[in-house]
């Protein structure tokens, strides 16, 4: 998907050490490479206070990308949207200029700021960066807000990396549904093959896009310049659907095909308030990748109605070992079922 209120730093050296799920955690984008710092100035919890950063024009022979921080209530921010994203390869990264500091980013999300700025977005909250990657208290506090940040976002924006052939391809076929997103969309004449692939985009195996797009008030779908609505990609989902199960495909199984449609599902039951049980949150999500495996259980609970039961505070000082035991003597101390053993195992990169 720290120090505690001191004024702290990211620094970036490189070493020889090996790397660790941290350093490749999506919520560790800001890779320690640049012999630059920036500054954090440390969040108000008490006024539910949270970063936000502006995109700023182009400039020549400077970075692609160049934006500035500033600091505003959660409870009456202004304007945002916010950036769901998958961070790419981690030993692959640009410089972006953040408040006149250089720092490295992973290629994926430097593309996903360049394109945005170049189509006019210009205030976004970004998860790796608007976050002290640093600081765990503040990591932990600000993942209790993740939901509301997501819900109060004007929109969310869904990045899923650079156009090929296939995904221009499929965007291009959808984006007459633009202005009529209905179920009786192009899909029929797209080959199923073609949309998999399209499904098969790391983007769509990430288990914290599930709470990102749920909670969504509304969602636009970014593929390099290309982009479409929810509501459209919902009907060629749909679309697709109906025509694997006339053809009777095995289409219907593929992996890729189910993640969607869990997805889909978790959309649904978001947007008609309709919040599930962890442990059916859980299943849903068995698939889905996290990095650090504590996200496999945090990126749900904005999902379900229950999550006080087995995690009552999510803390990323706590270990994964420790979270997985907490769980499961929960769900055995109330339903008496082991089945929730095999289920924390999966889906971890």
């Amino acid at each position: 998907m720290v120090s505690d209120h001191e004024s702290t730093r990211i620094t970036a050296l490189q070493t020889n050490r090996q790397p660790s799920n941290e350093d490749f955690d999506r919520h560790s984008i800001v890779r320690k490479i640049s012999l630059l710092t920036m500054q954090y100035y440390p969040l108000d919890p008490d006024l539910n206070e949270i970063r936000l950063m502006t995109l700023l024009p182009c400039v020549e022979d400077q970075s692609r990308v160049r934006c500035t921080f500033e600091h505003t209530s959660l409870i009456n921010p202004p304007e945002f949207c916010a950036l769901s994203y998958c961070w790419g390869d981690p030993n692959i990264t640009r410089e972006i200029t953040i408040n006149g500091s250089s720092c490295q980013i992973t290629t994926n999300l430097e593309s996903a700021l360049y394109q945005l700025g170049k189509k006019g977005y210009t205030r976004l909250w970004v998860d790796a960066i608007c976050i002290n990657q640093d600081d765990k208290v503040e990591k932990s506090q600000q993942l209790l807000w993740m939901g509301s940040i997501y819900r109060r976002a004007k929109e969310v924006v869904a990045w899923l990396g650079e156009e090929d052939v296939i995904s221009a391809m499929v965007m291009d076929y959808i984006a007459p549904l633009r202005h009529s997103p209905t179920v009786t969309g192009p899909g029929s004449n797209l080959e199923i093959a073609d949309f998999i692939s399209f499904l098969e985009r790391p983007y769509w195996s990430r288990v914290w896009i599930i709470q990102e797009l749920a909670l969504a008030k509304h969602t636009t779908i970014h593929c390099g310049g290309r982009q479409m609505s929810w509501a459209q990609f919902l009907s060629a989902f749909r679309s697709q659907e109906r025509d694997a199960k006339q053809s009777a495909s095995r289409s219907l199984k593929h992996l890729a095909f189910v993640n969607a449609k869990n997805l889909i599902k978790f959309h649904q039951d978001a947007s008609k308030i309709n919040p599930v049980r962890f442990i059916e949150a859980l299943e849903r999500s068995s698939e889905a990748k996290s990095t650090d495996p504590r996200d496999k259980a945090f990126a749900l609970l904005e999902l379900v109605y229950d999550s006080a039961l087995y995690i009552p505070v999510p803390n990323y000082r706590q270990s994964a070992e420790d979270i997985c035991i907490a769980i499961t003597l929960s769900v055995v101390g109330t339903t008496s079922n082991l089945d929730i053993i095999p289920l924390l195992g999966c889906g971890c990169d």
